[in-house]
Protein backbone atom coordinates (compact mmCIF):
# COMPACT_ATOMS: atom_id res chain seq x y z
CA UNK A 1 0.00 0.00 0.00
CA UNK A 2 1.02 3.46 -1.40
CA UNK A 3 1.77 5.95 1.76
CA UNK A 4 -0.32 8.93 1.51
CA UNK A 5 1.61 12.23 1.67
CA UNK A 6 -1.22 14.01 3.31
CA UNK A 7 -1.49 16.51 6.10
CA UNK A 8 2.24 15.56 6.71
CA UNK A 9 2.08 18.79 9.60
CA UNK A 10 -0.31 16.19 11.54
CA UNK A 11 1.56 13.04 10.70
CA UNK A 12 4.76 14.64 12.84
CA UNK A 13 2.42 16.31 15.51
CA UNK A 14 1.16 12.82 16.18
CA UNK A 15 4.79 11.33 16.32
CA UNK A 16 5.91 13.52 18.65
CA UNK A 17 3.04 13.32 21.16
CA UNK A 18 4.28 9.94 22.18
CA UNK A 19 8.45 11.04 21.23
CA UNK A 20 10.44 12.70 24.50
CA UNK A 21 12.30 15.00 22.04
CA UNK A 22 13.78 16.91 25.45
CA UNK A 23 15.84 13.98 26.38
CA UNK A 24 17.37 12.93 22.60
CA UNK A 25 19.80 14.52 23.02
CA UNK A 26 21.37 14.19 26.35
CA UNK A 27 20.48 11.00 27.26
CA UNK A 28 23.61 9.46 27.36
CA UNK A 29 27.34 9.78 25.73
CA UNK A 30 26.59 8.91 22.18
CA UNK A 31 23.89 10.83 21.77
CA UNK A 32 25.74 13.51 23.49
CA UNK A 33 27.68 13.60 20.54
CA UNK A 34 25.50 15.43 18.03
CA UNK A 35 24.56 18.55 20.44
CA UNK A 36 28.28 18.86 21.44
CA UNK A 37 29.54 19.02 17.63
CA UNK A 38 26.72 21.37 16.55
CA UNK A 39 27.34 23.53 19.42
CA UNK A 40 31.07 23.28 18.88
CA UNK A 41 31.32 23.88 14.92
CA UNK A 42 28.08 26.85 15.15
CA UNK A 43 29.80 28.79 17.97
CA UNK A 44 33.03 28.97 15.15
CA UNK A 45 30.81 30.39 12.52
CA UNK A 46 28.21 32.24 14.36
CA UNK A 47 29.25 35.85 14.77
CA UNK A 48 28.73 37.85 18.46
CA UNK A 49 24.93 39.17 18.86
CA UNK A 50 23.55 37.64 15.98
CA UNK A 51 19.68 37.26 15.23
CA UNK A 52 19.26 33.63 14.99
CA UNK A 53 15.69 32.19 13.66
CA UNK A 54 15.61 28.43 14.17
CA UNK A 55 13.11 25.88 12.38
CA UNK A 56 12.10 22.96 13.80
CA UNK A 57 13.20 23.55 17.34
CA UNK A 58 11.80 20.85 19.01
CA UNK A 59 11.78 21.72 22.83
CA UNK A 60 14.32 24.10 22.47
CA UNK A 61 17.80 23.21 23.03
CA UNK A 62 19.71 24.75 20.69
CA UNK A 63 17.51 27.74 20.84
CA UNK A 64 18.07 27.83 24.57
CA UNK A 65 21.63 27.62 24.23
CA UNK A 66 22.13 30.37 21.63
CA UNK A 67 20.05 32.47 23.81
CA UNK A 68 22.25 32.12 26.63
CA UNK A 69 25.10 33.22 24.53
CA UNK A 70 23.26 36.43 23.60
CA UNK A 71 22.10 36.15 20.47
CA UNK A 72 18.35 37.42 19.68
CA UNK A 73 16.36 34.25 18.53
CA UNK A 74 13.46 32.89 17.64
CA UNK A 75 12.54 29.71 18.34
CA UNK A 76 9.96 27.46 16.06
CA UNK A 77 8.03 24.59 15.45
CA UNK A 78 5.00 22.92 14.13
CA UNK A 79 4.35 20.32 17.04
CA UNK A 80 2.05 22.26 19.77
CA UNK A 81 3.45 20.44 22.24
CA UNK A 82 6.86 21.54 22.01
CA UNK A 83 5.67 25.02 22.09
CA UNK A 84 4.42 24.45 25.69
CA UNK A 85 7.38 23.08 26.79
CA UNK A 86 9.53 25.58 25.67
CA UNK A 87 7.27 28.50 27.26
CA UNK A 88 7.05 26.06 30.46
CA UNK A 89 10.96 26.14 30.23
CA UNK A 90 11.26 29.96 29.25
CA UNK A 91 9.48 31.19 32.75
CA UNK A 92 11.59 29.16 34.72
CA UNK A 93 14.65 31.18 32.72
CA UNK A 94 14.17 34.66 33.33
CA UNK A 95 17.66 35.05 32.23
CA UNK A 96 17.18 34.73 28.71
CA UNK A 97 13.87 35.90 28.30
CA UNK A 98 14.48 38.87 26.57
CA UNK A 99 16.59 37.08 23.94
CA UNK A 100 14.24 34.51 23.35
CA UNK A 101 10.91 34.25 21.18
CA UNK A 102 8.69 31.07 20.56
CA UNK A 103 6.30 30.34 17.88
CA UNK A 104 4.03 28.09 16.39
CA UNK A 105 5.43 27.38 12.88
CA UNK A 106 5.86 25.76 9.64
CA UNK A 107 9.07 25.38 8.47
CA UNK A 108 7.83 25.38 4.70
CA UNK A 109 6.03 29.01 5.56
CA UNK A 110 8.12 31.90 6.95
CA UNK A 111 5.59 34.38 5.07
CA UNK A 112 5.47 36.35 8.60
CA UNK A 113 8.73 37.30 8.07
CA UNK A 114 9.87 39.93 5.47
CA UNK A 115 13.10 39.14 3.35
CA UNK A 116 16.73 39.47 5.21
CA UNK A 117 15.59 39.47 8.27
CA UNK A 118 18.19 37.21 10.04
CA UNK A 119 21.89 36.96 10.34
CA UNK A 120 21.14 33.18 10.74
CA UNK A 121 18.69 30.17 10.43
CA UNK A 122 19.17 27.13 11.67
CA UNK A 123 17.14 24.10 10.27
CA UNK A 124 18.24 21.41 12.31
CA UNK A 125 14.88 18.61 12.02
CA UNK A 126 12.96 19.88 9.18
CA UNK A 127 14.79 18.12 6.18
CA UNK A 128 14.78 15.20 7.17
CA UNK A 129 10.83 15.25 8.05
CA UNK A 130 9.95 17.04 5.04
CA UNK A 131 9.21 13.98 2.72
CA UNK A 132 8.87 15.52 0.05
CA UNK A 133 10.92 17.34 -2.78
CA UNK A 134 8.88 20.61 -3.01
CA UNK A 135 8.85 20.26 0.18
CA UNK A 136 12.70 20.37 0.78
CA UNK A 137 13.17 22.73 -1.59
CA UNK A 138 10.47 25.41 -0.17
CA UNK A 139 11.57 25.00 2.61
CA UNK A 140 15.25 25.91 1.87
CA UNK A 141 14.09 28.48 -0.27
CA UNK A 142 12.20 30.32 2.65
CA UNK A 143 15.27 29.92 4.81
CA UNK A 144 17.44 31.83 2.48
CA UNK A 145 14.62 34.68 1.48
CA UNK A 146 14.61 35.42 5.30
CA UNK A 147 18.28 35.43 5.73
CA UNK A 148 20.51 38.73 5.18
CA UNK A 149 22.87 38.77 2.47
CA UNK A 150 25.95 36.71 3.95
CA UNK A 151 23.27 35.38 6.88
CA UNK A 152 23.91 31.76 7.71
CA UNK A 153 22.19 28.66 7.22
CA UNK A 154 22.71 25.50 9.18
CA UNK A 155 20.81 22.16 7.74
CA UNK A 156 20.82 19.10 9.18
CA UNK A 157 20.09 15.62 7.29
CA UNK A 158 20.43 12.23 8.59
CA UNK A 159 22.36 10.28 6.17
CA UNK A 160 20.97 6.95 4.28
CA UNK A 161 23.83 4.68 4.46
CA UNK A 162 23.94 5.09 8.13
CA UNK A 163 19.89 4.27 8.31
CA UNK A 164 20.45 0.95 6.15
CA UNK A 165 23.28 -0.03 8.60
CA UNK A 166 21.16 0.61 11.79
CA UNK A 167 18.36 -0.92 10.54
CA UNK A 168 20.64 -4.20 9.85
CA UNK A 169 22.25 -4.24 13.54
CA UNK A 170 18.06 -4.42 14.26
CA UNK A 171 17.61 -6.97 11.62
CA UNK A 172 14.98 -5.12 10.78
CA UNK A 173 16.42 -4.58 6.92
CA UNK A 174 14.57 -6.14 4.13
CA UNK A 175 14.97 -5.47 0.11
CA UNK A 176 12.03 -3.10 -0.16
CA UNK A 177 14.03 -0.49 2.43
CA UNK A 178 17.05 -0.93 0.36
CA UNK A 179 15.37 -0.16 -2.54
CA UNK A 180 13.45 2.58 -1.59
CA UNK A 181 15.88 4.61 0.76
CA UNK A 182 18.46 4.14 -1.67
CA UNK A 183 16.53 5.47 -4.76
CA UNK A 184 13.99 7.55 -3.19
CA UNK A 185 15.43 8.63 0.35
CA UNK A 186 11.94 7.30 2.26
CA UNK A 187 10.50 4.16 2.55
CA UNK A 188 7.11 4.11 0.34
CA UNK A 189 4.89 1.62 1.54
CA UNK A 190 2.91 1.63 4.95
CA UNK A 191 5.14 0.60 7.93
CA UNK A 192 4.84 0.40 11.80
CA UNK A 193 7.75 2.19 12.55
CA UNK A 194 6.22 5.77 13.05
CA UNK A 195 9.91 7.26 12.57
CA UNK A 196 10.41 5.62 9.10
CA UNK A 197 7.05 6.73 8.17
CA UNK A 198 7.68 10.15 8.85
CA UNK A 199 11.55 10.32 7.83
CA UNK A 200 13.05 11.16 4.54
CA UNK A 201 16.99 10.55 4.46
CA UNK A 202 19.70 12.00 2.42
CA UNK A 203 23.28 11.58 0.96
CA UNK A 204 25.92 14.03 1.37
CA UNK A 205 26.34 14.45 -2.24
CA UNK A 206 22.52 15.02 -2.55
CA UNK A 207 22.59 17.34 0.04
CA UNK A 208 25.34 19.34 -1.35
CA UNK A 209 23.43 19.38 -4.62
CA UNK A 210 20.39 20.42 -3.77
CA UNK A 211 22.15 23.70 -1.69
CA UNK A 212 24.27 24.04 -4.86
CA UNK A 213 21.35 24.68 -7.03
CA UNK A 214 20.33 27.66 -4.48
CA UNK A 215 22.60 31.22 -4.59
CA UNK A 216 24.49 29.72 -1.47
CA UNK A 217 28.18 29.41 -0.93
CA UNK A 218 29.05 26.86 1.41
CA UNK A 219 31.26 27.37 4.56
CA UNK A 220 31.20 23.57 6.03
CA UNK A 221 30.31 20.37 5.79
CA UNK A 222 30.28 18.31 9.01
CA UNK A 223 29.77 14.30 10.37
CA UNK A 224 27.92 15.88 13.92
CA UNK A 225 27.86 11.98 15.69
CA UNK A 226 29.98 9.97 13.31
CA UNK A 227 28.52 6.15 13.84
CA UNK A 228 28.50 6.80 17.83
CA UNK A 229 24.73 5.42 17.64
CA UNK A 230 26.04 1.84 15.85
CA UNK A 231 28.38 1.80 18.49
CA UNK A 232 26.67 3.05 21.58
CA UNK A 233 26.79 0.60 23.87
CA UNK A 234 30.66 0.71 23.80
CA UNK A 235 30.65 4.40 23.90
CA UNK A 236 27.98 4.63 26.85
CA UNK A 237 29.97 2.69 28.63
CA UNK A 238 33.58 4.31 28.26
CA UNK A 239 35.44 5.77 31.43
CA UNK A 240 35.75 9.77 31.07
CA UNK A 241 39.39 9.48 29.58
CA UNK A 242 38.28 7.21 27.07
CA UNK A 243 35.05 9.34 25.87
CA UNK A 244 37.47 12.37 26.24
CA UNK A 245 39.68 9.86 23.25
CA UNK A 246 36.62 9.46 21.43
CA UNK A 247 35.49 12.82 20.91
CA UNK A 248 39.70 13.77 19.93
CA UNK A 249 39.19 11.33 17.09
CA UNK A 250 35.58 12.41 16.30
CA UNK A 251 36.73 15.90 16.10
CA UNK A 252 39.85 15.64 14.05
CA UNK A 253 37.78 13.73 11.41
CA UNK A 254 34.42 14.83 11.44
CA UNK A 255 35.05 16.88 8.00
CA UNK A 256 36.69 13.42 6.29
CA UNK A 257 34.19 12.98 3.30
CA UNK A 258 34.77 9.00 4.30
CA UNK A 259 33.70 10.69 7.78
CA UNK A 260 30.55 12.17 6.05
CA UNK A 261 29.62 8.86 3.93
CA UNK A 262 28.81 6.62 7.04
CA UNK A 263 27.91 9.53 9.85
CA UNK A 264 24.53 9.11 11.43
CA UNK A 265 24.07 12.86 10.90
CA UNK A 266 25.28 15.60 8.74
CA UNK A 267 25.63 19.40 9.22
CA UNK A 268 25.93 21.27 6.25
CA UNK A 269 26.33 25.18 6.99
CA UNK A 270 26.15 27.32 3.70
CA UNK A 271 26.09 31.96 3.36
CA UNK A 272 23.64 33.24 1.65
CA UNK A 273 25.55 34.80 -1.73
CA UNK A 274 25.68 38.49 -2.48
CA UNK A 275 23.65 39.51 -5.44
Amino acid sequence: MERKEIDMNQSIVDYYKQYNEENRLVQAKAQKIEYITTKYILDEIIPPNSSIIELGAGTGRYSFYFASQGHQVTATDVVPKHITEMKNKLRKQENIDNNLEIELLDATDLSRYKDNSFDVVLSLGPLYHLREQDQRQKCISESIRVLKEKGILAAAYINKFFVLTLLAKHQSLNKEYIDDILKHGKVKKEVDDEFLANAYFSSPVEIENIFNSFQTNKLEHVGTDGIAILLQEMVNKMSVKEYENWLKYHFETFKEDSILGYSNHGLYICEKATR
